[in-house]
């Protein structure tokens, strides 16, 4: 309703569900979310050189604080940067992934 005074935050709400929404979408022979393709093309579009590119996509206010960025790559993503955390998740990995709990794709080029 144009009159209605609430409109734009109305009309905000309803965009961001929209995205979220569209994000979820699966495309592919693999179902990956439309999100992380999006998030994964960013990387080489980004302005930044090198290895700064991955830092930047992954930690932008740098390193030293860089322990996880939710969301990232793609939603419902969570990527962890801290070598503890890490190592522990990859201890899990053979066992959860021939359990069917864990599914490993190639859309890093690791086969």
């Amino acid at each position: 309703n144009f009159l209605n005074p609430k409109r734009e935050v109305q009309c905000a709400s309803c965009m961001n569900d929209f995205l979220q929404s569209l994000g979820l979408t699966e495309v592919g022979v693999n179902h990956v979310a439309i999100g992380y393709v999006l998030d994964m093309l960013s990387i080489p579009l980004a302005n930044s050189v090198g290895v700064d590119t991955y830092i930047e996509a992954w930690c932008p206010d740098g390193l030293a604080t860089c322990t996880v960025k939710r969301n990232f790559p793609g939603p419902l993503t969570d990527s962890f940067m801290d070598w503890e955390t890490v190592w522990n998740m990859g201890k899990q990995y053979p066992a959860k992934q021939w359990s069917g709990e864990w599914w490993r794709g190639p859309e890093l080029g690791i086969y």
